[in-house]
């Protein structure tokens, strides 16, 4: 069966993570960034390529977290830890709607549904909220 990898990553700078809101999401949600592996590329290639493509970002180390299969369309998402070598976010709006950063309190807020703007992050069962539980409880 077919299978397509996607890499999943939250992007921290030590102190904060970005998050960005997609164009189909609804409400206020705000997740890690995710994309594509190209054919031949390996994974750490592939989150750099897609932080840089979606917000500007240079990434260098880049860490293994977990994995988890998602059935649309048959992907196997790997989800990573991404460091952070610049700061400036500049937003491809043809990829997302809004990108920026978060402290651990704002993303805690937002996991927990009590964030004072009303943004909230993926549910228990998506690898995304376990990568920014990873980062809230300071094991990133």
């Amino acid at each position: 069966p077919r299978t397509d990898p996607v890499v999943i990553m939250l992007v921290t700078d030590g102190e904060r993570c970005i998050l960005a809101h997609e164009h189909r999401y609804q409400g206020q949600m705000y997740s890690t960034l995710a994309g594509f592996l190209e054919p031949g590329e390996d994974i750490e290639h592939a989150v750099r390529r897609e932080v840089l493509e979606e917000t500007g970002i240079r990434v260098g180390r880049v860490a293994y977290h977990s994995s988890q299969p998602w059935p649309f369309p048959h992907s196997l998402m790997m989800g990573c830890i991404a460091h952070a070598e610049t700061t400036e976010i500049v937003i491809d709006k043809s990829e997302i709607a809004d990108a920026r950063w978060f402290s651990r309190e704002e993303a805690r807020a937002m996991l927990e549904r009590r964030h004072p703007e009303g943004l909230t992050a993926p549910a228990r069962h998506a690898i995304a909220n376990r990568l920014i539980w990873s980062f809230v409880e300071g094991k990133t």
